[in-house]
């Protein structure tokens, strides 16, 4: 999803952490990732009843990726950042003036108010087992305002193409091939990271969104592939 050229000139604050483990030493790349969710966020809010966002949760937002970007073209929001990294929140609370939230590995008892304009969940889901993507979207979805929009990144197509192509992402050949047959039948697949139970990898097919806005008060606004760094589909979610 590329922005157009006006959409492009707005100047981001290009401060990266030193503890920023999104950053690989590329900083062209760095920012084009951020800009690129900015360019889905822009699409999804295009499909909803025009409203500023005045409130907006970056969740996840480790040291600021994309909340540079969020605070670049919405200048005047209140923006709250939350993360289980304590030096990202308060890089972002010290950098772009956001909130800091400590996060949680439950979504429980977190300090965020209701009455969210815009939400932007970037590839945290793409790493959860089933329950707890389902536990969040729930939360997530419960803090919206009434025209507010919650955006997130999953894996998909592109990401099962990569997996039959023998990329690793970090999981065995079995699970793998286990992850392809999931999503393949309309499931959702996922496996642990070796290192790390209770997180790895996940895709997520567009059937899973669909499912899941039917069993919740919601609606699928946007599902659009690759849309994020020609990598993570975009989809974006609405109360009805």
């Amino acid at each position: 999803m590329k922005p157009h050229a006006a959409f492009e000139q707005v100047p981001l604050d290009e401060t990266i952490s030193p503890n920023d483990a999104m950053f690989t030493g590329q900083p062209a790349h760095y920012f084009r990732v951020a800009r690129s969710a900015m360019a889905g966020i822009r699409a999804a809010r295009a499909l909803q009843p025009p409203r500023k966002p005045q409130r907006i949760l970056d969740f996840a937002c480790g040291h600021g990726r994309v909340m540079r970007a969020l605070r670049a073209y919405f200048p005047a929001a209140e923006i709250i950042g939350c993360d289980i990294d304590e030096d990202g929140i308060e890089f972002c609370r010290r950098t772009f003036g956001s909130r800091a939230v400590l996060g949680n590995t439950t979504f429980e008892d977190l300090p965020i108010d209701p009455e969210i304009d815009l939400i932007w969940v970037g590839s945290l889901l793409t790493h959860l087992p089933e329950e707890d993507t389902r536990r969040l979207m729930r939360f997530l979805l419960s803090r919206l305002s009434e025209r507010g929009i919650l955006v997130v990144s999953s894996h998909g197509r592109r990401v099962v193409e990569n997996l039959r192509a023998g990329q690793p992402y970090g999981i065995a050949p079995e699970e793998a091939e286990a992850l392809v047959r999931a999503y393949e039948a309309s499931s959702y697949g996922y496996a642990d990271y070796p290192w790390q139970p209770g997180y790895g990898i996940s895709v997520i097919p567009p059937g899973w969104y669909f499912d899941w806005c039917r069993s919740h008060d919601a609606r699928l606004v946007l599902y659009s592939e690759r849309a994020w760094d020609n990598h993570h589909d975009i989809i974006a979610v609405a109360r009805t």
